[in-house]
């Protein structure tokens, strides 16, 4: 329904009628709403019989503004104008109002008419609604601004009254504090003699928390859950979570924030969880909040979302959430737009304009400037201006400069404006001040440093305060006597680089695709000798499930970031049929010192895949389904091919790969060949050997493993890398 036939019907119930008005109403409203030449036809009949019968004359100007006869409507309306009934002259000019409200360019004229209504009766609450909507209508500062006057107004008298309560809260934007107070002092009033209004009780406390007032936020919140302890309980967790960050409890901060999404998955309301999230988004991600609808796949997102983000997986401390809260309390406070509905803030032409204006013919442009795209209506519901934005997703600049710019002044003058400029590294940001205004926005310029906005505001930068050490590892998969898939993962890292003189805590956490956590493991690292360096060395063992998983193993350093992620791909072994293990590499134990062997077997794994010339590679793996003999035990042929490569094939810390041996491998330096014979009938064997590394020269080399069942003829392999150096 139209908003002045909405506006009208109120209008009409709220004043009081005879008798004869009464009997007619029912087809009156009717002809209302239809907005039929029927309905026109039915009040002029009636009119005939009753000429000076106002409200059918009222009632007829609206029947002829709902058919589009907007100049018949006027002349209506400015016939009651001068009635000598106050009530009569304030409803004509309010129609004469909506009138010129459907008219092109006549929107000033609407509000004349508007504010004359509410002269001649001030408290009418439908002429104030009237007045409010002639506000939105006109848009920018000054139309919201009156419409948030009009329509506070009216929340303070009656805060049930239509939807002038939620108006106010979704579509005016930037309540200074002091409208904020006098809003929330008006639904105290109200609330102490209706205290189960749960809406009320969240809103003043959201307000106090953009105010500043925490503990006055955490009170009223206290009276949220006492009144109504089921409502909205994500958005009042994550209001709480938020509350406890500004008071420094981290921990609180962390686990109310998590109680909130699983609230929001409950309740299936994400708005505010992904609102306050979304200024970090990537345009993809923007892209699948918009998409998506249901609530276990929102749900996974953000959760992936921000585990993807931790610095560190392996514990319950997700600093990238807490430092993405801690950008957007700064840039609420100090960067928010005092004036969102103005001009520069919703039209993207003057960006463009004062790009053009600044250029004065100069043919520069760094990249394609798009500002709809920066100030967007979903990135205006942050309120934050294009600083603030900044800001949420690359952290405080490096240096902040005051410059001045010109700009377009009265008959084609150019007048100083203050600039800002925001630099990160050799990236330079500038906001202009626009006039009138006091806000800042980003000004596309020329210049060797001009950054690229449009890349900075779909991208975002965290920087760990924590030393990052990247550690070495790799793993290997095996399977165990009851069926069960085991993974183990090997570490290391310099002990001079560790700066420790303590064994460091060993960690690796496996997550499934959505990175559920499934299983971790803890140690202690042990030290050892390679060549002449100290190594701390970390070995973990776990249970794993096949599928995709994501790994996250580290290494804990005081003071230092030591954490890796990976992503890898377990599969089952086949039943029955001949298969291979991962590979362990590494060098052979030393008697009476071994601190890591498998199935009797004792090795010390290198996890980071070099070895020196003078070295011998000791190499251990586990074969699978071999078929018994006739006689007795099981015997299989075991063949090693060493290849050099001839480039590099990628980082050799990934994990190693099984795989099944397919083709001829290029290059060979050495080939030898086992034939093997056990005893038992089943189960896994061990198979170990070592490598003479002195007579390979430096470089890549490619490690085939392929053994053959001699009882059933099946023919398996792996194949992994190693680097040889002087």
């Amino acid at each position: 329904m139209p908003t002045h036939m909405r506006f009208r019907f109120f209008a009409v119930f709220a004043l009081s009628f005879s008798l004869p008005f009464l009997i007619i109403l029912p087809q009156l409203a009717l002809s209302a709403q239809d907005s039929t030449s029927a309905g026109i036809s039915s009040l002029d009949s009636s009119l005939a019989t009753d000429p000076d019968n106002y409200e059918l004359l009222l009632q007829r100007g609206h029947a002829l503004l709902d058919a589009g006869r907007l100049n018949e409507a006027r002349k209506q309306f400015q016939q009651l104008i001068h009635n000598s009934e106050s009530s009569v002259r304030c409803r004509a000019y309010a129609g004469l109002g909506d009138v010129y409200l459907e008219m092109p360019k006549k929107k000033m004229q609407a509000l004349r008419y508007h504010r004359i209504a509410e002269s001649i009766e001030p408290d009418n609450l439908d002429i104030k609604y009237g007045l409010a909507n002639v506000g939105l209508r006109l848009q920018w500062t000054d139309g919201h601004m009156l419409a948030s006057r009009e329509l506070k107004e009216i929340i303070c008298a009656e805060p049930d009254y239509r939807d002038a309560y939620s108006i106010w809260r979704e579509r005016i934007l930037g309540h200074s504090f002091g409208e904020l107070r006098e809003m929330d002092r008006c639904l105290e009033n109200h609330l102490r003699q209706n205290p189960d209004r749960p809406r009320f009780w969240l809103d003043i406390a959201k307000d106090q928390f953009h105010m500043l007032e925490v503990e006055n936020c955490l009170s009223t919140l206290d009276s949220l859950i006492k009144y109504a302890p089921e409502y909205r309980q994500g958005n009042r967790n994550l209001l709480e979570a938020r509350c406890y960050l500004d008071l420094q409890d981290t921990l609180a901060f962390e686990q109310l924030y998590f109680k909130a999404l699983e609230s929001a998955h409950r309740e299936n309301d994400f708005e505010q969880i992904v609102q306050e999230a979304e200024p970090i988004f990537t345009p993809e991600e923007t892209k699948f909040i918009e998409e998506v609808k249901e609530p276990e796949r929102l749900y996974n997102f953000i959760r992936v979302f921000w585990k993807k983000k931790d610095p560190d997986p392996t514990d319950t401390h997700n600093e990238r959430l807490l430092t993405h809260y801690l950008r957007l309390r700064e840039a609420e406070t100090y960067y928010r737009l005092r004036k969102p509905d103005s001009w520069s803030q919703t039209n993207p032409t003057y960006n463009r304009m004062f790009f053009s204006w600044f250029e004065m013919g100069v043919e520069y442009e760094p990249y394609e400037y798009k500002p709809e795209e920066i100030s967007n209506s979903r990135t205006r519901r942050f309120q934050l201006d294009h600083r603030g934005q900044l800001l949420v997703r690359h952290g405080p600049p490096d240096e902040i400069s005051y410059i001045e710019m010109w700009e377009p002044a009265e008959r084609f003058m150019f007048a100083p404006s203050p600039a800002k400029t925001w630099r990160y590294g050799g990236n330079v940001f500038t906001f202009k001040e626009v006039f009138g205004v006091g806000e800042f926005i980003f000004a596309p310029t020329p210049g060797k440093y001009a950054a690229d906005v449009m890349h900075a505001m779909a991208t975002e930068f965290y920087k760990d305060p924590l030393k990052n050490l990247e550690q070495n590892f790799y793993g290997a998969n095996f399977l165990t006597e009851d069926g069960n898939l085991e993974l183990e993962v090997y570490q290391s890292l310099a002990c001079e680089t560790a700066e420790t003189q303590n064994p460091p805590g060993v960690i690796v956490t496996v997550f499934d695709s959505l990175l559920n956590e499934e299983g971790r493991d803890s140690t202690i690292a042990v030290k050892i000798k390679v060549n002449n360096d100290s190594l701390w060395l970390g070995i973990n063992r776990l249970s794993v499930e096949p599928g995709q998983k994501s790994i996250a193993l580290k290494l804990d350093i005081p003071g230092s970031r030591c954490v890796e992620r990976t992503n890898l791909t377990i599969e089952p072994y086949p039943e029955g049929e001949l298969s291979i293990s991962g590979v362990v590499l590494g060098t052979p134990a030393i008697r009476g010192k071994e601190i890591y062997s498998r199935m009797g077997v004792a090795l010390v794994p290198r996890p980071s895949l070099r070895f020196s010339s003078n070295e011998t590679i000791a190499v251990y793996l586990e074969v699978y389904g071999l078929s018994a003999l006739r006689d007795e035990g099981r015997s299989y042929a075991v063949t090693v091919t060493v290849s050099r490569m001839t480039k590099d094939e990628g980082r050799l810390a990934s994990l190693i790969k099984k795989l099944r041996l397919s083709g001829r491998l290029t290059e060979t330096h050495r080939t030898l060949s086992f034939e093997r014979r056990v005893l038992t009938r089943a189960g896994q064997v061990p198979e170990y050997f070592t490598l003479d590394a002195s007579e390979l020269v430096p470089g890549l080399y490619n490690l085939a493993i392929s053994v053959v069942d001699d009882a059933s003829g099946q023919r398996a392999g792996v194949v992994c890398s190693f680097m040889l150096v002087d």
